[in-house]
């Protein structure tokens, strides 16, 4: 089963703010999209650190338009945490279901990404990144980069050998939904 979660709901919405003399609403808004793309780490981060994924090894979660440049410090962040206690010598979290929690991104979690050209840069050597992202066009929100598609996916995945860069544009989502 894939649970898929979209950044504007999958996360934490802010509350709405009082208008600002002097501001424009619209730089609010602005504000709130940015933060959406980094929506996904908290509930996420909660999945993975509390034994969701040993408990369920078959379920898949995606998380859509949350990109993925921001991924690879997470997983970074995690192992580190896991695995490099504050204090020498004290096991701070000696219940942890994984001393490797980066290897559940591309095997129970996935990203979908849209013009995130540090992403598509990382995952060339992540390969846990790789396994995870599925590029998107958002057709047809505000963001959207269709009809221009071919164009971003040309700068995207400039360089790219030809697994990767199918990978990322069809075949993750092929294998992540049982599309065969």
């Amino acid at each position: 089963m894939v649970a898929s979660l979209h950044h504007m709901f999958g996360g934490k919405r802010p509350p709405s703010r009082p208008r600002i003399e002097g501001v424009d609403p619209g730089n609010l808004s602005a504000s709130s999209t940015v933060k959406s793309y980094f929506s996904a780490i908290d509930h996420l981060t909660d999945m993975i650190l509390t034994g969701v994924f040993q408990r369920f090894p078959e379920l898949k979660f995606m998380h859509a338009e949350v990109n993925v440049g921001w991924a690879a410090y997470w997983m970074q962040q995690m192992y580190l945490t896991v695995n490099r206690p504050v204090m020498k010598g004290v096991d701070w979290y000696p219940n942890m279901p994984t001393l490797h929690p980066e290897e559940h991104i591309g095997k129970n979690v996935f990203f979908t990404a849209l013009d995130d050209y540090l992403g598509f840069r990382l995952a060339r050597d992540d390969k846990h990144l790789a396994a995870a992202t599925m590029y998107s066009t958002d057709y047809e929100h505000s963001i959207t980069l269709w009809p221009d598609s071919q164009q971003f996916i040309s700068k995207l995945t400039d360089g790219m050998d030809a697994q990767l860069k199918h990978d990322l544009l069809a075949g993750n989502a092929v294998r992540v939904f049982n599309l065969n």
